[in-house]
């Protein structure tokens, strides 16, 4: 599908609805959409879908406590509002959900399940020109050695609730970890967990956000579309709703042979070494 094509059908809450999202806004705006005859085939259901802690003054300090849908707001959970989106609304064949490359913008919340779970690690991470920086600057992120499994089961749960793609966004965060050690034994384990979770579990239907640094581009193991926005880069205004999409001309065809490599030892390996191999 072109990007030309991809953006006349395709529908997020991000402009639309903004951070304070509700079960009831995506079903009413759905619904609005449907009423006035707009069809779309692509839905994104972004940022603030997830059950945060709301640590600290806002988003850059919040971590992830767990897979399931913000309770307070959608109170049914994931699966039931996915369920009534493609009963009630045919015409939309592809439903995405948003999350960043560390789980939300200051990654886990230290104390939450997810954290529990998992054998985690802080990262101190440098304040950027567009963001306050997490709380003292630390990041609590899922190590090395359990990524790989942190990925297969978020993706896994999504994939049971019928979520179909995911649009993965603060992916410049990694060039922004102050440790060397932390860039250098993070950064393959954390795209290649992804990029293998994704073929896995969705086909390889993913949106790469806020990721055109050389340490992730170069790293790319298949087409990948890459978004941007103006309001991010400051060369735009703030209330610009022009959103960028493009792909690299090269799709990182060295990091293949060893990614073909890694999945025949994963569940589902083979086939999806095949389908690396035809892309």
């Amino acid at each position: 599908m072109s990007v030309n094509i991809l953006l006349t059908r395709l529908s997020g809450t991000w402009n639309s609805l903004g951070q304070g999202l509700t079960e009831d806004k995506v079903l009413k705006a759905l619904d609005t959409l449907a009423e006035n005859k707009i069809s779309i085939s692509n839905l994104i259901i972004d940022d603030n879908w997830q059950d945060i802690d709301y640590r600290g003054d806002g988003q850059w300090q919040h971590g992830w406590n767990d897979f399931e849908a913000e309770p307070k707001t959608f109170p049914r959970g994931l699966k039931a509002l996915v369920s009534d989106i493609r009963s009630k609304h045919k015409n939309i064949q592809h439903i995405a959900v948003w999350h960043a490359l560390g789980g939300y913008w200051a990654g886990l919340a230290p104390s939450g399940p997810l954290a529990k779970r998992y054998k985690t690690i802080q990262v101190t991470r440098d304040a950027t020109e567009i963001d306050e920086g997490p709380t003292d600057g630390q990041m609590t992120l899922v190590a090395q050695e359990d990524v790989q499994n942190f990925y297969n089961d978020f993706y896994r749960f999504l994939s049971d609730a019928g979520i179909d793609g995911v649009k993965t966004d603060g992916q410049y965060m990694i060039d922004t970890w102050s440790s060397p050690s932390a860039r250098r034994t993070l950064t393959q384990p954390y795209l290649d967990a992804w990029s293998l979770a994704t073929l896995r579990h969705f086909s390889g239907r993913a949106i790469s956000c806020m990721s055109q640094a050389p340490s992730i581009i170069f790293r790319m193991s298949s087409p990948t579309l890459f978004l941007t926005h103006g309001a991010l880069s400051g060369k735009e205004p703030a209330d610009t709703t022009q959103t960028r999409l493009s792909t690299p001309h090269q799709p990182a065809p060295s990091r293949r042979p060893q990614l073909r490599r890694l999945l025949p030892s994963q569940p589902g390996g083979a086939a999806l070494a095949h389908l690396l191999q035809r892309t």
